[in-house]
């Protein structure tokens, strides 16, 4: 997801990438976007202000940015830079240049915000889902060391400080796991239009 920009932040109404039709259906867009997840995937979701578009959340549209153009040459998209970033090495973010690139618009050009809000609701719940999941694995390893390791002739989990250690993390890789199970209900119910 190509989204912020460095003059608006989170401020998604702001957004000062253009896009410009073209006479087959397609987009140029042109602009620069600050912090993008993942800069180099075949596929990324961009917001761009269609030109002549109102001001705010209501003129940002979402358009679909391809790596390679359909023959085959790469689009029209750098990477200025990859940001200097604490903790994530398998995906990279970076700041991207897009220089009448190519794209398609997705959807309602009126809808864009709503449109990726959703995408941005489902990336966070998988967030959680993950960090609830690693919680759960790390209580499973602490188990397994504890079952077998034995210090004082007395295994780790026989002792009651080590017991009562467990089982706060126990409760809170539940806690996690709860949350991630009510919110993935929450955005069920509202997708169904239950709430």
């Amino acid at each position: 997801m190509f989204i912020t920009e460095q003059g608006d932040g989170s401020d998604v109404g702001a957004t000062t990438v253009q896009a410009a039709p073209g006479d087959d259906g397609s987009w140029a867009l042109t602009g620069n976007k600050w912090f993008c997840s993942n800069p180099d995937p075949d596929l990324a979701m961009v917001l761009a202000r269609p030109v002549g578009a109102r001001a705010g959340l209501g003129g940002v549209a979402l358009f679909l940015l391809p790596r390679l153009l359909p023959d085959g040459q790469p689009n029209r998209y750098r990477i200025v830079r990859l940001k200097s970033k604490l903790g994530t090495r398998s995906m990279a973010s970076g700041e991207i240049r897009l220089d009448g690139a190519f794209a398609w618009l997705v959807g309602d050009p009126d809808a864009g915000f709503r449109q990726t809000t959703d995408m941005v609701n489902n990336s966070r719940l998988s967030n959680g889902v993950r960090a609830a999941g690693l919680m759960r694995r790390a209580v499973t390893e602490a188990h397994f060391v504890a079952e077998r390791r034995i210090a004082f002739v007395t295994r780790l989990a026989d002792m009651p400080l080590m017991q009562r250690q467990l089982m706060k993390l126990r409760v809170w890789a539940e806690q996690a796991r709860s949350m991630m199970f009510q919110t993935a209900e929450a955005l069920r119910r509202s997708d169904a239009g239950q709430c």
